[in-house]
Parts: structure tokens; sequence; C-alpha cells
């Protein structure tokens, strides 16, 4: 609650200024006494772990280090007095309670001219004693170090060695003995020796220490309860321990306290820090561009304790305290790693306690053990090398070959050596053998080298089969193509994505095979243009009726094709007989067809030797069929195979005729059974089909008697329409009125119902394996119309089914996907060999935040493609503006190619887009688009029913029931992205609680959006390509930069926009509203983005910085900071300001005029100049630490020389 008025106010500060007098009081009646009145910092006997500011302008600030609690003396009130966590939980109470507290009442009048002379003289007296403290500081430090002295033969030296510690680093390292003459504040027990280990800042000026206190036997000093054993002094908060390297190269170790940087430093040799205490982790000043070990005490784990409690309160708050320091050097962009002590969980003990117990190589194995803390990117980045992983893709392609045609071969002479075991013998004459040289398919031709004898084939060998992913434009196709020649009298199939791939790989095979190599065919289906008939001729001429034949379960070629009078017209039947007559040659023969022959055979039923298909399948493999809970009524009117070759009234015959009968009633009972589950027990089917008796043997008992029947009496009626069709034609045969004649014959037939009862049958069979009474791949629905077709509803069952792959796992097999998914692909093909060589793009990425780009957004319509009811008109109008906007964007670069769903780019393309474009939906494989160096990426597919449907498919076998969203929102899910440089950044992206459906997503969008990237082929590019995400997604993709759509639109961050544009930013928010309005619409704006860089600016002027880096990209080494004041206007007070002004300081009064116009004033800030004089001070600085420069005594190579170890010039360094 915020206090309103003057009075308020005035009551308000009227309490504080009461609980700051009796700061003392209130420690002493909630904490109790202090273990020294007269010390800075107060501590209560028994609890060091507390602390209260008694002096100076931070009187009353506290902090309570075991439950990370801390604040000022309102929020002291609050959790002492009224048990909240702060004083913001509930302020008037905190008020009331503090005010009741000091005697203060709220009705009394306030003396506002009293209360501001005691600010004024609190705030004056503050000064004084904060100056009294910085003197006494820096007196305390004189002191100290002119006391100490080599740490070598004295009482720290064996207190170290009885720890195990006997490598002494003397640059950090002291002895104090006794030295009565300087206690007082911030000399805890001046009377005992101590060891000494000293506190540096960036530059290595010496800041304070933490001093272990021993006794006169060189043990610890035993003390009275409530007394610190290991008391610092001066400043020790962002000025660690630094132990210089031995070993170059290694990464920064940090630990909690003295001992156990000495024992890791001894252990590894590595440069070590030392944060004296717990508490410190979060201020250490840790570099950006080195790997961090961060090694803790084995202290109680968070969550031991239940949430709340006093012991949790107590006990986890030290690793509590770590945590959050972690997580904030995380998030500034620190490489961070955690190396606790190896010692059982929560017994305090530290690596210093692991030297004891297992020595040198104990410690250095726990280091070496350290994990990362970084949240690890959802998409790992690749791990191979780069060259490597791409020459493996066309390596594996080529294993492929090899190992496929070896185990064909071998095949083939077996084949070759069977035959001619059948053969009669004859003499062994010259020329004898000549008449055996046809007697089998092509196997004279299949060897480049010696062939395999029957005892080599006889070897069970089995077929290889492979599915290649990691990478596009890696040249896996041309690797295909140039492996192809070598499958001399091999029937290979390729399968391609549509006709156009499937043409343009005939087209790429032509090129490079020449007049050599194997014949080349592109398969077509009855559909497809004839390319040798007349414009518009099909392949069949009757391609309809042939369709409608084929989804009816019958035998095309069978029952029509052998009988259709235009047999000798057709190109689809010429097609097949050059398929049967290219089987037989001895070159062989690449059939190149489009991924529906992966499930079915191929024409003449030639049998491929080897298959490899490109791309993922349309819809992930899968179909659905629907049979209406009519068609389960009615009853099956096909016949047994055998009742049309019985004799007429035979015994045989009426046996054929009561068998048919019998199964056609089980088979009845069964569709009825069927019919009554999912009408009547939608919630469980399977149970209660179970509850009839029915198992998945019972069911299979059924679907093979289905498959005894044929419709025998089809080929006689087809064969009848055709007779009747051409005598009443005479000699000549119309196509459509024969078209028509069939149509109606189909129309009238069964068939269809009973394929899709097969496939029912066969799903329930392998649900009912799972023990679920619900059914995950099949579902009752309302209708089992096709989308768009007329009629009234007809309920029934809907089943989504693998679309089995017909050529068998025998047959070799190569698929080749480059964001394929291994799991899914293995339920689908059967089981292959994952070769994953993953590849870096070489881009450079933005992802783009803050909308969902989705497809209604965008085009404003719903998802059905139909206005919306209500609020539409706002709807229209938001879609308009951010298409204009898009569009806007992508025009920055119009020769990006812009990737987005088909409706988006039609409405992009509708409003005035000029980029050249393309949709999720035909991209894969295609390289149109390979010149262009940009690409954006806008949406993403998604649809939720679709994916869902997919994924019913692969999970009918799971024993887990299929969880569905129901209509409801996505669930989400925090996945990082993979980021170049900076803190983890997370992503809430779209995924479904069903594993199965998320993989489904995954490839539905996730795959699709990297096909669109590398459609303009980043692996290859020698300049880093621009890729622009515009989706909340994580991708397989390093990202560069993530910005808000906001800023984007704008173009880019507002800081990074006034650098670009005037090379200034005012770091007043005042001033740099009125300078740059359009950037900084408001001073509050201008307020909110400046705030983070002039802390940064802050912490750079106290040399205690953790990165140079300011925002953004851009590091302060690369600007200057300046004061600078108009020319003075008449009337008119002209204030200072201060700005960022980009380039060198000599540069920086025109870079500012050509904004602010001419300037009275403008000079580099001096401490800026120094600031960074010393941060490169500190990089030398940093490099001796590291073992970078040898310690020779002498100026080193990198042009500094360590810090000395005598007491005088650090003291020196100090002042």
């Amino acid at each position: 609650m915020r206090l309103r008025g003057s009075h308020d106010t005035a009551f308000r500060d009227t309490v504080r200024a009461a609980l700051l007098a009796r700061a003392e009081d209130l420690f002493r009646q909630c904490i109790g006494e202090p273990v020294s009145a007269g010390a800075h910092d107060w501590r209560a006997k028994g609890r060091s772990s507390f602390s209260m500011k008694i002096r100076g302008a931070e009187r009353g600030l506290w902090m309570d280090f075991v439950a990370g609690q801390g604040g000022d003396v309102f929020d002291f009130v609050a959790v002492h007095l009224c048990s909240l966590t702060q004083a913001s939980d509930d302020f008037p109470r905190v008020l009331t309670a503090a005010a009741n507290w000091t005697g203060i009442s709220r009705d009394q009048p306030i003396d506002f001219a009293r209360l501001k002379a005691r600010k004024v003289a609190a705030a004056k007296d503050d000064t004084a004693t904060d100056a009294a403290v910085r003197q006494r500081r820096t007196e305390l430090l004189g002191g100290i170090e002119s006391h100490s002295r080599s740490v070598w033969h004295t009482l720290a030296a064996r207190y170290l060695a009885r720890r195990g510690i006997t490598d002494l680093p003397e640059a950090v390292l002291s002895f104090l003995p006794p030295v009565p003459e300087l206690a007082g504040p911030g000399m805890a027990s001046a009377w005992l020796p101590s060891l000494v280990m000293w506190a540096t800042d960036a530059v290595g000026r010496c800041t304070g220490g933490q001093r272990v206190l021993l006794g006169p036997d060189g043990l610890p000093a035993r003390l009275e309860s409530g007394q610190t054993r290991k008391p610092v002094f001066g400043t020790t908060r962002g000025n660690p321990g630094r132990i210089p390297a031995r070993v170059a190269g290694g990464p920064l170790c940090v630990a909690e306290g003295p001992e156990s940087a000495l024992s890791i430093w001894q252990a590894t040799g590595y440069e070590t820090w030392t944060v004296f205490g717990v508490s410190n982790f979060q201020s250490a000043p840790l570099p950006l561009d080195r790997r961090i070990i961060l090694c803790p005490d084995q202290d109680m784990p968070v969550g031991t304790y239940p949430a709340g409690s006093e012991e949790a309160r107590r006990c986890e708050s030290a690793a509590r305290t770590f945590a959050k320091a972690v997580d904030i050097h995380v998030a500034a962009g620190c490489d961070i790693w955690i190396a606790p002590a190896p010692e059982p969980v929560g017994s305090k003990r530290d690596l210093n306690d692991t030297l004891q117990r297992a020595g040198n190589a104990a410690v250095a194995e726990a280091i070496t053990a350290a994990t990362s803390a970084r949240p690890a990117p959802f998409h790992p980045a690749p791990t191979e090398n780069r060259d490597a992983a791409i020459a493996a893709h066309a390596k594996t392609v080529q294993t492929f070959f090899k190992d496929a045609l070896s185990l064909i071969r071998a095949n083939q002479v077996a084949k070759a050596e069977s035959k001619m075991d059948d053969l009669p013998r004859v003499p062994s004459t010259p020329g004898a053998g000549d008449a055996l040289e046809n007697t089998s398919s092509r196997p004279e031709t299949c060897s480049d080298g010696p062939a395999a004898s029957t005892s080599q084939v006889a070897e069970v060998r089995l077929a290889p089969r492979v599915m290649l992913t990691g990478a596009q434009g890696v040249g896996k196709t041309r690797a295909l193509i140039e492996a192809l020649p070598n499958a001399s009298g091999v029937v290979s199939l390729i399968l391609q994505p549509d006709h156009g791939m499937a043409r343009q790989f005939v087209t790429d095979c032509s090129k490079v095979f020449g007049d050599s190599g194997p014949a080349v065919v592109h398969l077509r289906g009855r559909s497809a243009l004839n390319p040798g008939g007349a414009d518009g001729e099909r392949m069949c001429l009757i391609p309809d009726v042939a369709e409608r034949f084929a989804k009816a379960g019958t035998s095309v070629r069978k029952v029509l094709c052998t009988r259709c009078p235009m047999a000798h017209l057709c190109g689809h039947m010429r097609q097949e007989a050059t398929i049967e007559r290219l089987a037989q040659e001895p070159a062989g023969v690449v059939i190149v067809a489009p991924h529906e022959y992966a499930s079915l055979p191929l024409p003449g039923d030639v049998k491929p030797d080897l298959v490899v298909m490109d791309e993922a399948p349309r819809s992930l493999g899968v179909e659905s069929v629907a049979i209406s809970y009519d068609a389960l009524s009615r009853p099956l009117r096909l016949r047994l195979r055998t009742w049309a070759t019985s004799p007429i009234g035979s015994v045989a015959e009426r046996a054929d005729a009561e068998a048919e009968a019998a199964s056609r009633a089980r088979i009845q009972s069964f569709r009825d059974d069927l019919h009554d589950a999912f009408r009547n027990h939608a919630m469980a089917p399977l149970q209660a089909l179970r509850d009839r008796g029915y198992t998945a043997q019972s069911v299979q008992d059924v679907i093979d008697e289905l498959q005894t029947f044929e419709d025998s009496g089809m080929a006689a009626r087809v064969a009848a329409v055709i007779e009747s069709h051409e005598q009443a034609q005479g000699q000549g045969t119309t196509p459509s009125s024969l078209e028509a004649g069939l149509s109606d014959l189909v129309a009238d037939h069964d068939g269809g119902g009973l394929q899709a009862f097969l496939q029912v049958a066969r799903s329930v069979r392998l649900e009912l394996t799972t023990g679920r009474a619900a059914a995950n791949s099949l579902l009752p629905v309302a209708d089992v119309n096709a989308a768009g077709v007329q009629g009234p509803a007809r309920p029934g069952i809907r089943a989504w089914v693998l679309t089995p792959f017909h050529h068998g796992i025998d047959t070799p097999f190569l698929h080749l996907d480059g964001t394929g998914d291994h799991v899914l692909m293995e339920k689908l093909f059967g089981p292959m060999r994952h070769a994953c060589h993953r590849v870096e793009r070489n881009a450079d990425t933005t992802q783009i935040t803050g909308r969902s780009f989705s497809v209604q957004s965008i085009t404003g319509q719903r998802a059905n493609g139909q206005a919306w009811d209500t609020a539409g008109d706002k709807r229209r109008k938001e879609a308009a503006q951010l298409r204009a906007e898009i569009i806007a964007y992508c025009h920055r670069t119009p020769v990006a190619l812009v990737v987005a769903p088909l409706k988006v780019v039609e409405a992009l393309q509708a409003d005035g887009l000029q980029n050249p474009v393309a949709h999720h939906g035909a991209l894969r494989g295609r390289n149109d688009w390979e010149h262009l160096s940009a690409v954006i990426m806008i949406g993403r597919e998604q649809p939720t029913r679709a994916v869902e449907d997919i994924a019913r498919a692969y999970a009918a076998g799971d024993e887990a029931p299929f969880q569905s969203l129901n209509g409801a929102m996505w669930s989400k899910a925090a996945r990082v992205l993979r980021s170049r440089k900076g803190p983890p950044v997370t992503q809430n992206v779209d995924c479904h609680p069903n594993p199965w459906a998320d993989r489904v997503l995954r490839q539905v969008r996730d795959a699709s959006l990297c096909q669109g990237i590398d459609r303009i082929r980043p692996i290859y590019k020698e300049k880093p390509v621009a890729v622009t995400i515009m989706s909340c997604v994580a991708l397989d993709i390093t990202i560069d930069r993530v910005e808000s759509w906001v800023e984007t639109k704008r173009g880019g961050p507002r800081l990074a926009q006034a650098l670009q544009e005037h090379g200034v930013i005012p770091l007043s928010a005042r001033e740099a509203h009125r300078l740059m309005p359009d950037i900084f619409p408001s001073i509050e704006t201008a307020q909110r983005d400046l705030a983070p860089v002039t802390e940064r600016i802050d912490a750079l002027l106290s040399h205690s910085p953790n990165t140079t880096v300011l925002f953004g990209e851009w590091d302060s080494k690369t600007l200057t900071l300046c004061t600078y004041q108009a020319a003075s206007k008449p009337g008119k007070r002209i204030h200072r300001h201060e700005a960022l002004v980009l380039g060198h300081a000599q540069d920086a009064r025109a870079t500012l005029e050509a904004l602010t116009g001419p300037l009275r004033l403008c000079e580099a800030c001096p401490t800026w100049q120094a600031a960074l004089a010393g941060l490169d001070l500190a990089d030398t600085y940093a490099r001796y630490l590291a073992g970078g420069c040898a310690d020779t005594g002498t100026t080193s190579e990198c042009g500094a020389r360590p810090p000395a170890s005598d007491t005088t010039s650090r003291h020196t360094g100090a002042a």
C-alpha cells in the first residue's frame, strides 16, 4: 500500500528515525546481546550469521545469512515483530507495529521543521561516521600489512601442514602475530596470532582479507561461544583472494574458504580464488571468457526439510544462497561449472577435508568431475568435427551401397547356382557352358570382384538398413546419384517426396550417368499425365474408375487392367512392360517414384533389390480409415475363394456353402459387437470387447477368415460390363461411356467396406494386446464422411494406422532425412541403424519473441478459414496492422526468402509482399533458393487435431492411454535455446503431454522450420547467412540474439538503435527523450532502458565489473563517457549531462554536436579513461594469474610484473 500525502510520509519518516535511534534496543530485544557492542557491525552471540549495521549511513541495515533475509529497519520489524517475509508484504501493518514499539501515535502532531533538521543532522553524522570508518579501515589495513610477515616457519605454516597443505603461495598468504595495539572495530581477537589470506581487486590492490585465528600450538584457536574463528577485515565483498596459476590455460576455481582454495591450488595448479564465505559467491567479479568452477562446501541441499520450516530456514540457507549466486552468474553469461566436495551430503565439509582424507588426487578428481551449471539447451551443439561430419554423410551412403550390393550379388550368385543344380548335367567340354549363360536373371553382370561361393552365401547376412540424419545440403543426394552407377544388374527403387522431385532426380541422374549406368525410369501413377500421349492425356484412360477400384480394395490390375479393351493404348501398361523388361537387363534399372510406392507394389510385381527413401513420408506414414455403424450392420456380400471352383450340386459345393455361412456368422457377430462396443461403450470399447470374450487371437482369427473372401463375382461383372459396352459400340470404344458403366458397378460394390473393416479389425487386434480399456488409435466419430462430402452425417469408427512398408525388412533400405526422427521412422519402417552427423549452420540468427505469429493473428481468420463471430472487425484490423509490420520488416532485406504457412504467404502477397516466398508444404529437397543469403521464417504449422491423429497411430501399441488435449490449449514447456554467447535464454514452447504427439509436433513444426532455413544452404556459404525466426520455438540452430517484436519492428533495441543512428546514448532519461523522441517516446521508457547501463557504468568505475559489455553486443572499450553542456541561451539555465559516445575521445565532440548542436563544453570523463586503462591492466594481471606470463622477477613478456609479496609494496598499493 502506497502512502499518500505529506503527513503520511512524515509519519513514516518519524517512525523510521525513531527505529534507527533505538536500533541497539531493537537488536537486543529480537536477536540478543552482540558479541562486541563497540563494533561497526553487530553480530549476536551464538548466532554469528546475523549482522546489523550500527554505525554510519547504513545504520539499521541487517542480514540473516542463514535465512537469506535482510533489509532495512522496517523489514526487521516485518520479520521479527509481524512474522512477515518483508515490509512490502503488508506495510501498513508493519508501520503500525513499528509506531507502537517506538511509542509514536499517528494522531500526535508532527514538527516538520524538526524532522527535517533531524534528517540533516543524521546525514551529517552518517557522513562523519562513514569517513571515520573508512579511515579506520585504511589504518587497520596498513597496520595488518606492516605487522605481517612471511608465512613460512610460523604457526600458520604448521596449521596448514596439519591440514595437508604444504605448497604455500606467499603472494596471498601472511602470518600475523598478536597485535593488541590494533584492537578495536573491525579487528576481533587481536591478541591471537592468525593466518592471513589477502583480498585484492581487479588490478591487484589489497582491499582486505580474512584471518584464521590460531592457538599457540598451531591449532584453531579456542574461542567463546558466538565468536567467529575466521574474522574478515577491510573489504572482501567483490574482492576475492586470488592465487596465481601454476598451470597455464586451466579453468578458474572459486572456493568458499581459504583452506579449500589452497587445497585446490595445491592439487591442480589452476588459478584459484577464495570468496571468504558463501554469501560472497554472488559478488565475485567472475570473467565471461573462461570456464569457472565453483567449489562449494557440502552443505545441506535445498529441499531436505519441508519448505518454510525452521529446519529449512536454518540448515538449507547456505545452499540456497549458493544457488542464487549461481543463477546470477549464469544469467550474466559466465561459464559456470560446479565441483562440490566429495563428502557426505549436509556434512559442511569442503575440499580441504577431501585433501586430508584422500590426498591431492581426490581433490583433482573432484575438480575434473565438475558439471556445468548452465541449463543445457534443448538441442545441444554439434560435437563432431565439422568437416568430418559433412564428409560422413557421403561416406554413409557409399558404405550402405557397398554393403547392400555385396549382399544382393551374393544372393544372385546363390540363386544362379541353385538354378544350375536343377539343370541336367552335361560333359565339361569347350562351349558347353554357353547354353547356361542366361538361365538366371542378371547374375553374370553383378559382381565387380570374385563371386561369392554358395558356402559364403549360406551364412546368415542381415540386409543393411540405415537412417541418415543430422544436416541438409551436405551432398547426400549427390552421393546417392554417384553410387547408383555401381548398382549394375540391380533394381533400385528411389522414393522422392513428389513427382516434381522425382523428375529432378531423373534429370540429375542423366547428367551424371551419361551413356553408362543403369536405365532411369520415372514411375508415374495412373492419374499422372502421360508424357508420350496427347495433351492432357493420363497414363490410364479411365483413371477415376481405377482409383475407385483401388480404394474399394480390389486389385486394379487383376480385375480391370487385364480385361480393359483399351489396354493396348494405356500408358500405364506400356510403363509396366518397360519396367519388366529393364528389370531383366544386365545394366539394371533405377526406378524413381513418389513416396506412395513405399507401401505399394511396383508395376508388373517387380521386386526392388534395394530401396532408398529421400525425406520423411507425407503425414509421417499415417493414414486414416473409417467405417460407419450402418456399414457394420449390413451383412457382407462376398464369397469364399473356393466357392466358384466346386462343381455345382456336389458335396464339396454344399460343404463350401456351409463353411461360408458359418464364417459369415462369426464375422458378422464380431461386426455387431464392434458396433456396440464403440457406439454404446465409447469410453471403454476395448473392455467391452473383452467382456464379450474377444482376445487379440480371436480377432486375428476373424481377420484370417476375412482374408479367405474375395469378390470372385467382381471380375465376371467387370467382364460383362466391358462385353456389353463393346457390343453396343461395335468396334469403336468410347471411354466415357465405359467409365460410366464401371463407375456404376464399383458404386454398387461393398469392397470398400471390407477394406475399412479389415483395417479397423487389425487395429483392434493390436489395441487388445495392451490391456487398456480405451482405444488409442480408434475413436467413435460423429461423421465418417471425408471433409467436403455432401450428405447427412454418418456416425461410425475411425482408425489411424501406420502405412505398412511393402518391400519388407529383408530388402536393403536407406532413409535420408536431415531433420528426421529415428524413433518415429523405426516404428514405421522397422529397425534401422541411426547414422546422425550434425553440422552447425554458418548463420547469424535472430529469434523474435513477444508474438505468436499464428496463422489466425496474421490472416485475421480462424483456423477453418471462416470469419470470427465476435470482435471480427477488431481482429481483422489488428491482423492488417501486423501484416503491414511484417511486410515492412521483410522489405528491409528484399532478397530474403520468406517462409510461412500457405495462408500466411497468400495474405502477405495480397498486401504487397515482394520477397521470394515459399510455404511449409513445398520445401523438402528443393534447391530453388540456394543462391539467397537470408531467410525469414514466419509462424509455424502445429495443427492440434492433425498432430494427435498421426500420433494415435504410433501410440496404438502403448500400454498407457493416449493423453489428448481435447481441444484445449497446448501445454507449455520451458526449453533453453542454444545461444552462441551470453546468458541462456528460455522459450515457453508449445508441446504435447503425449510423447508420440510431441515427437510428431516437433516433426510437423520444428523440422519444417529447419527445412525452410536450410533451403538457402547455410552450411556451405562462405559468409554467415541472415536467419530470422519469428516463432516461439526451440530449434536445432545456434541463436545469436533474441529480440522482442516491438524492438525488431522499430529497428532493434532502443540503445543499439541510438548508437547505430546517432553514435550517442544520453544517460539522462529526459535528455534522451528530448534528443531522440522517435527512439525514446517517453521519459519513463528512457529511464527503463538506461537503468541497467548506468548500473554497469557504476560497476566499471568502481573497478568491480564482471563484464565489460554494457548492453547487447556493445563493449565499454568501444565507447567514451563524456560530459557535455549545450551552448548558453539568454535567460535559460543550461545543465550538464553525460553521454556514451561511440568512438575515441578526440572524435566525441563532433559526434555529439551532430545530434545536439553547438556545445559549450565537451570533455571525456577522466575516471572513465582510467577505468579503461585499469581494465587493460586487469586483463594483463588476469593473464599473469592464469599462467599466461612467466614469473621471472623482471618485466614479463606481456608487459606486467606479478604483484610483490613483501608488505611494503602491498601497503603502497592499498594506499
